[in-house]
């Protein structure tokens, strides 16, 4: 006898790997000393090809001083700046994905 074969048809799925956001903002803002308080001083931008809903938030050493818009990204300062009180401030803006992934980009104000 002669060679013998069999064939089957199958499906093969390609899943999609989570992909954390992207921070394309940038890494330092300067604001005016005795800028209004809730005035914006930071816009953070991030993508993510995954996830076209992105949630902001804000952690390190003077998040406290600021508050993010979970949605939009703009970071208003809480106060009034002073710059004989403090001179600069550092904090972490965070952009989680839906899955939850995040990146995370230090901020120098």
């Amino acid at each position: 006898g002669g060679p013998l074969a069999s064939s089957r048809s199958g499906t093969l799925t390609i899943v999609t790997v989570n992909d954390a956001p992207t921070i394309s903002s940038g890494t330092t803002a300067s604001i005016v000393e005795g800028t209004t308080a809730g005035a914006t001083v930071y816009t953070a931008v991030a993508t993510d090809p995954d996830s076209p809903t992105i949630t902001y938030s804000l952690s390190g050493t003077d998040a406290t001083a600021f508050t993010i818009n979970s949605s939009t990204g703009a970071v208003t300062i809480n106060a009034i700046p002073n710059y004989e009180t403090k001179s600069s401030y550092s904090i972490n803006v965070v952009a989680t994905d839906r899955l939850p992934l995040e990146s995370r980009v230090s901020a120098r104000v």
